[in-house]
């Protein structure tokens, strides 16, 4: 019988808000704390002061034409951009468990992305490798990529149509509130998409149609004590199919109703057939929503139509929130947030409605000088089961462009998450520092 461990949220400790306040306001940065003093129109260290930055454009989405990577020019309207990023990251808390282990790891990667002018045929790709090492438990070490190409043809001022591959190999977060067990290496899957999309634009109406198919494969891992665990019936193949209907009283503001149709069938039996079916329909607004507000906002109703008859079908709300509030042109504030089904590690369970919103705050304290401070909620609600699980996460961070070819970034982050009904106590407090340096070029 399952039994509740433990329901209580963990408190933040108090030194640790200390450093996570710390980070926000600057003060790490040598010399930002007398920033204040310098004369109005410059400043030594950090370069010069934003005075007039536009206000519709949020501040790390702006250009920054001395600050910003020039690329490498290839011809023919392509534009290389590679970049090389290192950390230094210190952890009480390696494998996100009640009892914490403390380690430091470094995290390298390399990335690339390649732009051309936006002709009748406009051609992008992007990639990366990262690779992570830890200095005691180096058998939670792991290494991920990613691979991307895309197209978008214009066959009239009226048809457009894209279409995109990926590959990529993902570790996922330990502290995610559907992978909860504690396994010897991150969870990870090897993933393939494929993306295709026709839009047709008749005055202020619009029609877009897609389809999307995913290929996820996870890889086997190991228990704590060395024991083989198969991860494959978790793999799945998905298909996806959208119709988009919008109107555009302006060109910068869309309302729109969409549908969607997708299937999810996993490839390796397990006890539960876990195969579903899940269809929505969602009414929304993307564009300039109000003059200081950008972004996209849509709600509606989600169906999961399962294959097991021991499974009884849903019905759910679902949203789908990314807002930029341009507070004033030096800050801009975020939310985030959806409502979807997610695949979860526990056998028990056919997936679990993922529920997570989140709050961000960017301040331009220079011109080449980023404070930013997220907290974000997640929730999951096991599909059949009792389980439930929520994490709440508080990260700051600081982003110095020293130059168009350097960039230093300091973050501390503290996480915990907490389980219901669950037969092992999984509950867990984390914290997390870093300090990282990035080469473009």
């Amino acid at each position: 019988m399952n039994v509740v461990r433990n329901t209580k949220q963990r408190p933040l400790p108090k030194t640790r808000l200390f450093v996570l306040a710390t980070i926000a306001s600057g003060w790490i940065i040598p010399g930002s704390a007398m920033a204040a003093t310098e004369t109005p129109d410059r400043s030594p260290d950090m370069g010069l002061i934003n005075v007039d930055p536009p206000a519709d454009v949020s501040v790390l989405d702006r250009k920054r034409p001395d600050f910003d990577p020039d690329g490498v020019a290839l011809g023919g309207g392509y534009i290389l951009y590679p970049s090389f990023s290192s950390s230094a990251n210190v952890t009480d808390n390696v494998y996100k468990q009640p009892n914490g282990r403390s380690d430091v790891y470094t995290n390298n990667t390399a990335k690339f992305s390649l732009t051309s002018d936006p002709t009748t045929l406009e051609v992008t790709a992007d990639g990366q490798i990262s690779q992570t090492n830890y200095a005691r438990f180096t058998k939670n070490d792991v290494l991920t990529y990613v691979a991307r190409a895309g197209a978008r043809f214009a066959l009239s001022d009226m048809i457009i149509v894209r279409a995109s591959g990926l590959r990529e190999k993902v570790a996922l977060d330990r502290a995610g509130v559907g992978e909860t067990v504690n396994f010897e290496k991150p969870t990870r899957y090897d993933r393939t998409d494929f993306k295709t999309a026709a839009q047709l634009t008749l005055d202020k109406f619009r029609v877009t149609a897609a389809f999307d198919y995913d290929d996820v494969k996870y890889l086997a891992n190991r228990d704590q004590s060395g024991g083989l665990v198969e991860q494959n019936t978790r793999n799945y193949k998905l298909y996806r199919k959208t119709l988009r209907l919008g109107w555009s009283p302006s060109r910068i503001t869309e309302f729109y109703v969409e549908g969607v149709s997708e299937r999810r069938t996993f490839t390796v039996p397990a006890a539960l057939d876990r195969d579903v079916t899940i269809n929505s329909a969602v009414a929304g607004v993307e564009g300039d929503i109000t003059p200081l507000i950008h972004g996209r906002i849509a709600a509606g109703v989600l169906g999961l139509n399962f294959d097991a008859p021991t499974i009884g079908d849903e019905t759910d709300f679902t949203f789908d929130l990314e807002l930029n509030f341009y507070v004033s042109k030096l800050t801009t504030v975020s939310l985030t947030g959806e409502r979807r089904l997610a695949n979860v590690a526990n056998a028990a369970s056919s997936a679990a409605l993922r529920t997570s919103v989140g709050l961000r705050a960017d301040h331009e304290l220079y011109r080449n000088l980023v404070i930013s401070l997220e907290g974000r909620y997640v929730r999951a609600d096991y599909i059949n089961t009792a389980f439930k699980a929520e994490g709440f996460s508080l990260t700051s961070e600081v982003s110095w462009m020293i130059s168009k070819r350097i960039r230093v970034n300091f973050a501390a982050a503290e996480t915990t998450r907490n389980g219901r009904n669950f037969s092992i106590d999984r509950d867990f407090s984390s914290f997390v520092a870093t300090a990282g340096v990035t080469l473009s070029f």
